[in-house]
């Protein structure tokens, strides 16, 4: 609930600093702030896709370990850790909803198939799947 509610508040903000395009950074460090913030906006919309910090890094002009080192700054978890709990989370709504199969769920939230899903999503939440969908 904790790690939800950080992920609702870092969305928002993303949303507030995205639209003040005409603000240029004057620090280095500022400049790395606004790019991982855009990042995570960029991760929250292209969960589907493979996403890694190397990924991410060289998309935003940084090194994998830049990248990582800032994006743990600003986020206090890794690049890997946000895309995770994003992921779980939005797999938590489509199982709810009950209208997609676990491979079309998996797919949709970027894992690489239902078994991978599975896995990360016992690891992360302590349910399978299917526990969570009938809960629901």
């Amino acid at each position: 609930m904790k790690n939800a509610k950080m992920l609702e508040i870092i969305g928002l903000l993303s949303k507030k600093m995205s639209q003040r395009k005409s603000v240029r950074p004057k620090v280095k460090n500022d400049l790395y702030t606004v790019s991982i913030i855009d990042s995570m906006e960029y991760i929250r919309k292209n969960l589907s896709l493979n996403l890694s910090a190397l990924k991410l890094g060289k998309l935003y002009n940084m090194s994998e370990s830049t990248f990582a080192r800032h994006f743990y700054k600003l986020c206090s978890q890794t690049p890997y850790e946000y895309i995770m709990n994003l992921r779980i989370e939005k797999s938590k709504q489509l199982l709810s909803d009950g209208k997609l199969t676990m491979s079309a769920i998996a797919n949709e939230c970027g894992f690489y198939d239902g078994a991978h899903f599975t896995r990360c999503f016992e690891k992360y939440t302590k349910k399978k799947p299917s526990e969570y969908k009938n809960i629901k």
